[in-house]
């Protein structure tokens, strides 16, 4: 099977490219809010641990 540049899928047959970006976009912003979420969790379950120790 031949190579095929990667910039190729950019541009798909009918030159909707704006709906694929906007895909890879959304799909990127909602992988950054679910890890930040997770992030603020785990912070939220250490901070207890950490003030009991303090004490």
């Amino acid at each position: 099977m031949p190579r095929m540049p990667s910039w190729l899928f950019a541009y798909p047959p009918g030159g909707e490219a704006r709906g694929l970006w906007l895909g890879l976009l959304i799909g990127l912003a909602t992988t950054a809010l679910l890890l930040l979420r997770r992030y603020g969790r785990a912070l939220n379950q250490t901070a207890p641990v950490l003030a009991a120790a303090g004490n």
